[in-house]
């Protein structure tokens, strides 16, 4: 900066300076007044020249005066100009008259000194605005690493707020959802030994928001073979109308049970074959998703009642 201010102040003392010197005379003036100045003189020599003649032809022509008395005081005489020649004339019109070239010179060495001092002046600006820009350039780039360092924890804090709503989410659609429960299965007729027509059992909502059935599934299979891996299911029956499950509302559904001859209703009393009563319920959940609660019982002819039992797959809640 002080360098700019030294510049500044330097230019300004050489303006002043070249203002208040005198400023020079025009090429054409000096022409002017010494053409000016020539014209009387030429006039006044050439009046000179043509009166010489004339006084000498007035002296011849005038008669002779009367012979004046003898003075003895000596007689004084004028001494004669030198006649004026056109050289003479024009050495005068061509004299520059004062000190015209010098001036110029002076002027020449202002505007040289002047030009100097703006080229140095212009060196300083380049090499400042040089500067600048590759500041600004340098900053630019730490800005960009900055911002890009900026967006990348943005998207790293949107990531993770993203991920904690999701996990907050599940966790309330998980903690908060319904849940179906079944147990109380009773077969009526079974005490009297008579075949079985009708299951019963109840379905409970484990969750905190109202669920709603509207698809279910039932298969009874008596059998002395262990279950298969892969739950068999008659066709599903979906329910004309829902039924709805408040939280902690139990509920009792009947199935009906195919025909069993006493023959087979022997075999299962005696042990030698088994009773499985198996289905599912499919239910929404209260968060607009499908769920199903499945079961697989038998029945124990000791007690006469049922107990869970088959495969892993038979008995789930989901």
């Amino acid at each position: 900066m002080n360098r700019y201010v030294a510049a500044v102040v330097v230019c300004a003392m050489l303006a002043t300076a070249v203002a208040e010197a005198p400023k020079p005379p025009t090429e054409k003036a000096p022409a002017a007044s010494a053409a000016s100045a020539a014209a009387p003189a030429a006039g006044t020599s050439k009046r000179a020249l043509n009166s010489i003649p004339a006084a000498n032809s007035t002296a011849s022509a005038a008669p002779a005066a009367p012979a004046a008395v003898a003075d003895n005081s000596p007689a004084f005489t004028s001494p004669a100009a030198p006649p004026a020649t056109e050289a003479h004339v024009a050495v005068l019109s061509e004299h520059p008259g004062g000190d015209q070239e010098k001036r110029i010179a002076d002027y020449t060495l202002w505007l040289v000194i002047v030009t100097a001092a703006l080229a140095a002046f212009t060196g300083l600006m380049w090499m400042s605005t040089r500067k600048l820009a590759r500041h600004a350039v340098e900053t630019a780039n730490k800005q960009e690493i900055q911002t890009r360092d900026a967006l990348e924890i943005a998207r790293t804090a949107a990531n993770a707020a993203t991920r904690s709503a999701d996990i907050a989410d599940r966790t309330l659609r998980h903690t908060q959802r319904a849940f179906l429960s079944v147990n109380g299965w009773q077969v009526d007729q079974f005490t009297d030994g008579l075949p079985p027509r009708r299951i019963t059992f109840n379905v409970r909502n484990d969750g905190n928001v109202p669920a709603r059935v509207h698809r279910r599934a039932f298969h009874l299979i008596r059998t002395s073979q262990p279950l298969p891996e892969v739950p068999v299911y008659l066709e599903a029956e979906t329910l004309a109308f829902h039924m709805p499950l408040s939280p902690s509302e139990t509920k009792q559904v009947r199935a009906s049970v195919p025909t069993m001859t006493a023959e087979q209703l022997g075999e299962v009393i005696a042990g030698n074959a088994t009773f499985f009563f198996s289905g599912y319920l499919e239910y929404d959940n209260g968060f607009g998703e499908n769920c199903r609660t499945s079961f697989c019982v038998a029945y124990r002819p000791g007690t006469r009642d049922f107990s869970l039992d088959g495969p892993a797959g038979y008995n789930v809640q989901a």
